[in-house]
Formats: structure tokens, C-alpha cells, sequence
């Protein structure tokens, strides 16, 4: 254990009371951080279901809630193509499902496609296709908000007044506009709107087809449709919402203000503890060390703030995470890569207050220190 730690520990209550409150800070800025990607992923979150390989929409629509749709020749076309195993398309609306406990309507977000066909990864294609080929059947999103009422297998879902039997259950998950879904066979959702058009097609290639090849294909053929990939997709999707509203300014704000509190934390420990220590300072410049040498104490106590306020919030950080996931259904995720930006703001935050502390001991005189 190095000097600077030995000199932080002596206090050990206040040494706890520090790490309490660089912890508090770091909270704050994963939550914050938290918050902002909640939106983002929440609102992308249909994307990593694609279940294919290229996604068709129209040239109009810039974001998944912009309902543009596609005419279906395009993608009987597409289905032609060399290198395309099949082009699945798939509609979207909203219905209003009818809650029986409290017999309110609420909108929930349709889903429907061929029952021949997953495109989409949203359950057990050996469970979920044999369901949706029974006519007027249809499967719930389990991850659908609780405004629905009790949801059971094999009951009957009342959506726009017309009754459909709930064969089973899917996961989708809710965005920011949709509290829920519902799955139907395009059969089914004809039935009762037989003008529809595909807002999205899936495109599943073979296993030997060039991707890029069959891309630049269809952009030739179809001038105005937009072909990209699932990522591609969602990394659009994500842009978008964070550039469309100022998400990202409300929630940097909230992060500023957990590193601004850290900073004020870690300065006022290490500084206290620099006017508890001035004899001991004194001894070690009057024994020939540095001014950089004692700098490096004081860094080193800072450090140790950093790494033990880091690790002590991430338990914290994971349950608030699971609670927050479960009680608002958007995608909350300690992700690696954001847990290293928030660790990399943590170290800044710690240096910075060392730095503005260690400057009395590196500036004082050994005979004013005693």
C-alpha cells in the first residue's frame, strides 16, 4: 500500500464518507447516461430483431416512426433476384386493444407478415409460425406495458371491436411511442385492411450471395427505396432520435452536474486531508522529495477515491438498471464500452480535484507547512 493511501486511510470514517460520496457522483452520471441510451435503444430496439440480412423501406422514410410505405411489386421483384432467398414484407399499424378489467381502449402497435416466414426474431419459429397460420390468431408482446390488463393464453383479444384469439407470446418490447405490440399473419391483417402496403421488407439472402452486389441491384432498380442493413438501420435510428430532440443536452446536463459533484467531493476530501497532513508534508519536503513527489502522494490518494467510488456504484448502478428496466420497460444496459466512458469521466474527475488540491503543498514553503 502506498504512502498517499496510508494517509487517506488514517481517517478511515471520513475515508468512507468520501468513497459515499465520489459513489453518489458516479451514480449520477450512469443514470444520466443511462437514461439518454434508454431512448435511443428503446426507440431503435426493432432493428437487432431483424431476422435478414438487407432492410427495404421507402426513400421518405428517415426514421421508424415515419410510416412510409412500399409498394409489394417492388419486393415480388426483389424476391426474383440472384443472390435473394426471400423478400418478406411487413406491415405495421396501430389498434386499439380493449382492456377488460377496466374496459378502456388502448393503442398497441400491430405487427403482421407471411406465416411462412420470421422475419423477425421475436420467438421460436417452430412455436410462433404454426400459431399465426390459424386465421384470426395472434400472439402478445410479453415485454408490452402493464395498461393492457392481464394478459392469457388462449383468451380473446378484442382490437379495433373485432375479437382474435391469443395463441401465444412474443418478445418485442415497447418504445418511445408504442406501450405494446400484437403479431398477426399477413392473412389476417388483410382480412381487415385489404388496401394495406408494407411499411418495411426483410431481405434474406443465400449463403453464398454478395451482399454489397445484391445492394447495389435493388438501389438500381428501386430508385426510391432505401436498402440497408439491420445495423445500419439502427445506427440511423439511433442517430436520429438523438439529433430530432434535445435528449442529448437534458441528460449531458444531468451527467455534468454528477461530475461537477464529484469534482467538489474528491477536492474538499483531498484537501481537507492536505490541512490535517501539513506536518507530515513538511517532513517529507524537508527530507529533500519533490514537489512532484508529493503531487504524486496526493494523485494517488485521488486515485484510490476513483477506482473504490467506481467499483462500490457498480452494484448500485446494476439493480437501479434491473429496477428501472422493469418498471418502465425500456431497454436499460450496463454496457461495457458506456461503463468505460463513465470510468474515463471518473479518473478525469478525481486528477482534476488533485491537481487543484496538491497545489498548496507542491507551492508551500517547508517552514510555513510546520
Amino acid at each position: 500500500m502506498g504512502i498517499g493511501i496510508l494517509f487517506i486511510w488514517r481517517a478511515k470514517c471520513r475515508f468512507l464518507l468520501s468513497i459515499a460520496g465520489i459513489t453518489m457522483a458516479v451514480v449520477i452520471m450512469f443514470l444520466e447516461q443511462g437514461f439518454f441510451f434508454s431512448v435511443l435503444d428503446s426507440q431503435a430496439r426493432l432493428a437487432p430483431l431483424i431476422n435478414g440480412d438487407l432492410v427495404v423501406l421507402h426513400k421518405d422514410r428517415t426514421h421508424l416512426n415515419k410510416w412510409s410505405v412500399l409498394n409489394k411489386i417492388h419486393l415480388y421483384r426483389a424476391d426474383v433476384l440472384s443472390g435473394v432467398e426471400k423478400a418478406i414484407p411487413l406491415y405495421k399499424r396501430f389498434m386499439g386493444l380493449r382492456n377488460k378489467e377496466t374496459d378502456q381502449v388502448k393503442q398497441i402497435l400491430v405487427y403482421a407478415f407471411p406465416p411462412d416466414s420470421m422475419p423477425l426474431n421475436i420467438g421460436d419459429a417452430a412455436e410462433v409460425l404454426p400459431k399465426l397460420r390459424k386465421p384470426r390468431t395472434v400472439l402478445f408482446d410479453r415485454k408490452s406495458r402493464d395498461i393492457y390488463g392481464r394478459i392469457e393464453a388462449d383468451q380473446d383479444l378484442e382490437l379495433n371491436d373485432q375479437l382474435f384469439r391469443l395463441a401465444g407470446f412474443v418478445d418485442i418490447g415497447p418504445n418511445i411511442i408504442s406501450d405494446g405490440s400484437v403479431v398477426m399473419s399477413d392473412g389476417t391483417f388483410l382480412e381487415k385492411y385489404p388496401a394495406a402496403q408494407p411499411v418495411m421488407g426483410i431481405i434474406q439472402l443465400n449463403t453464398e450471395a454478395d451482399l454489397e452486389f445484391v445492394r447495389q441491384q435493388m438501389k438500381g432498380m428501386f430508385p426510391d427505396l432505401t436498402v440497408m442493413t439491420p445495423l445500419e438501420l439502427a445506427e440511423r435510428e439511433m442517430k436520429f432520435t438523438a439529433t430530432s430532440v434535445p435528449i442529448g443536452v437534458v441528460f449531458g446536463v444531468g451527467m455534468m452536474a454528477g461530475l461537477v459533484i464529484g469534482i467538489v467531493v474528491s477536492y474538499q476530501v483531498l484537501f481537507n486531508e492536505l490541512n490535517d497532513l501539513k506536518p507530515q508534508y513538511a517532513t517529507l519536503t524537508a527530507m529533500g522529495f519533490s514537489g512532484w513527489f508529493l503531487g504524486r502522494l496526493v494523485l494517488e490518494q485521488a486515485l484510490a477515491l476513483c477506482l473504490l467510488g467506481f467499483a462500490f456504484a457498480l452494484p448500485i448502478v446494476w439493480y437501479l438498471f434491473d429496477l428501472l428496466g422493469k418498471q418502465t420497460s425500456m431497454v436499460m444496459v450496463l454496457d461495457f464500452q458506456r461503463g468505460l466512458a463513465i470510468f474515463g469521466l471518473t479518473v478525469i474527475m478525481c486528477m482534476v480535484s488533485a491537481l487543484m488540491a496538491q497545489q498548496s503543498v507542491i507551492r508551500a514553503d517547508p517552514a510555513d507547512l510546520y
